[in-house]
């Protein structure tokens, strides 16, 4: 555009700052912005137990998991074929034998990234809350100890040792042999990366790698089992309480020579489900000699 206008005014002066046929361009912090895509909020953990608990019976089946009845026997590779072939010496405990994973396995289930976060939550507090039902039946006490902010002290190990397994799966360290446990955990694999980056040089999504989304998610899916612990318990202050002195940052530190929440669910599972076995030889071997003492007390004046 030739500029012939040297008078100052209008829109046509020779000298306007910034010259008009750039004036659109020089106006950065006033041009319309592109609306940005609003953030997802992640669905609260209890809120999503509560979702899948709320009028549920201690009988009733939830979301293709039954409640726990007879558990069987140890599992060991010499009695069954429950566990990979390479992993020889391993024996699967009666807990894991049952361990609710429909919602995990099933092929319509995780479409998202999203959905991987749900189903882990779902699943552990579906277990946690079958698991608990049947400690209770077994443990009279157990109910008045929760109802009084304590977790028994064996059902807190179950569910660190509940807790890894859940851990396994996502990162593909099962050593189960049930195949579709194997799928689930190359679906998760192939929807999060090992690696920040494609081959192509492009970010996975959310740019994560399945450490850190577990770095992230991992505290929610213990938070989800602690919800459906204490889904019963109807004082607000005491489900609080409890919540707070078991929550997932409380555990993950190492205390007395103990390994934190984290560290703990790190082991590999062949030793985890060994050390497991050994803790309850040494529970039954202390009852048989509390039973051995107390019948031989009834019969001979003294124990």
């Amino acid at each position: 555009m030739k500029q012939e206008v040297f008078c100052n005014g209008g829109n046509n002066y020779a000298f306007k700052h910034p010259p008009k046929e750039y004036e659109d361009a020089c106006i950065c912090d006033t041009r319309d912005k592109k609306s940005e895509a609003p953030v997802t909020k992640k669905e609260e953990a209890c809120k999503i137990v509560d979702g899948i608990l709320n009028g549920k019976s201690a009988t009733d089946d939830i979301d293709g998991c039954k409640p726990k009845e007879n558990y069987k026997p140890w599992n060991c590779d010499e009695i069954g074929s429950l566990i990979k072939k390479e992993e020889k010496g391993a024996c699967m405990p009666p807990r894991r034998q049952k361990l609710c994973v429909s919602g995990l396995t099933r092929e319509d289930r995780i479409k998202a990234i999203e959905d991987i976060r749900t189903e882990f939550i779902k699943s552990a507090a579906i277990e946690t809350h079958f698991a608990w039902e049947r400690y209770k039946r077994e443990n009279r006490e157990a109910n008045e100890q929760l109802q009084n902010e304590t977790i028994p002290y064996d059902f807190l190990r179950s569910m660190k040792y509940t807790f890894g397994d859940y851990r396994d799966i996502f990162f593909g360290t099962d050593i189960s042999s049930c195949l579709f446990i194997k799928g689930t955990s190359n679906e998760i694999k192939s929807k999060l990366g090992d690696q920040a980056t494609t081959e192509k040089g492009g970010k996975h999504p959310n740019g994560k790698t399945r450490q850190e989304w577990w770095k992230t998610n991992g505290p929610d899916i213990w938070e989800g089992m602690l919800c459906a612990l204490t889904h019963g318990v109807t004082n607000t202050e005491k489900k609080t309480k409890i919540k707070t002195d078991y929550s997932y940052d409380k555990l993950n530190q190492s205390k007395n020579g103990n390994p934190s929440l984290e560290n703990f669910a790190k082991k590999p599972q062949f030793l985890r489900w060994m050390i497991e076995w050994g803790e309850e030889f040494c529970r039954e071997r202390e009852k048989l000699e509390q039973n051995i003492g107390k019948h031989c007390g009834e019969h001979s004046g003294d124990a």
